[in-house]
């Protein structure tokens, strides 16, 4: 794989000098740099590779061959009250309980109440929004709270209170929104971006095969300097581009001692 990648280097620097190519080294999203010579490459495949756009029937062939992967997650939305507890004293988590179910026993008596309940008591500070948890998904709770959500229907008060890491939970669900497939159109620019850049690799390792096999022809030779630039020697591309494990390190220690020490650790 090395000798490989060396060889394509070497094969798409030869011919960004062939074609005098210049280029200003970019930052990527994390503030580093190209180097002058990753620069040009990218500038000759932005040159020299141009994939075909896929069409509307191939982003929909691929759409219909995958009925389960573009579908939208199944959204919850639920309120509770919180009565906080933590630590490993069990008296403290009895007393966090018997407070839990006396506010449970007043939202079932009076549903609509909950809301105003949780502003006033709840130790979440949910309590701003009566309680309201927003629109969740699937890990967002407590593993204990989302399976007893799971278990309730719309509107539907959770009959006793619910442990979790955090304390004692009254539990309401105000809605289930089930998962859909998402429609074509949604999703279709998502899938144009991937066959897109499917294509492109595609027609860039058919590039870099066809200057491979010009090399073959040609003869090209190349060597690393010690400061891992390409230059000219006495291994021939062709023959790096086919040479096998051991003989590719052998190359390596004669053309790079300090390259083949660090491919060492």
């Amino acid at each position: 794989l090395a000798a490989h990648a060396l060889a394509i280097r070497a094969l798409l620097l030869s011919r960004a000098m062939e074609l005098d190519i210049q280029a200003v080294p970019l930052f990527d999203e994390e503030g580093r740099e190209e180097t002058g010579e990753e620069a040009r490459i990218r500038v000759l495949l932005e040159q020299e590779v141009k994939p075909a756009a896929p069409s509307e029937a191939e982003c929909r062939r691929f759409y219909e061959a995958r009925p389960n992967a573009f579908q939208s997650p199944a959204v919850t939305e639920a309120s509770h009250i919180l009565v906080a507890a933590t630590g490993p004293d069990e008296a403290l988590w009895d007393a966090a309980r018997l407070t839990a179910e006396s506010h449970l026993a007043l939202v079932q008596a009076r549903p609509e109440a909950f809301g105003d309940l949780a502003r006033r008591v709840s130790d979440c500070p949910s309590r701003t929004s009566g309680g309201a948890l927003g629109q969740l998904v699937r890990g967002d709770l407590a593993p204990e709270v989302e399976e007893a959500l799971a278990g309730l229907e719309p509107d539907a008060v959770c009959p006793s209170p619910v442990r979790s890491r955090f304390g004692w939970h009254v539990l309401k669900l105000d809605r289930r929104a089930e998962s859909q497939r998402l429609p074509f159109d949604h999703v279709r620019p998502w899938i144009e971006d991937m066959l897109q850049e499917r294509s492109w690799r595609a027609a860039a390792a058919r590039y870099v095969g066809e200057l491979g096999e010009a090399a073959r022809e040609q003869g090209v030779a190349i060597s690393l300097t010690t400061e891992g630039q390409v230059s000219g020697g006495p291994v021939s591309l062709g023959a790096l581009l086919d040479m096998e494990a051991e003989g590719f390190r052998a190359w390596l220690e004669t053309a790079d001692p300090e390259l083949a020490g660090l491919a060492r650790t």
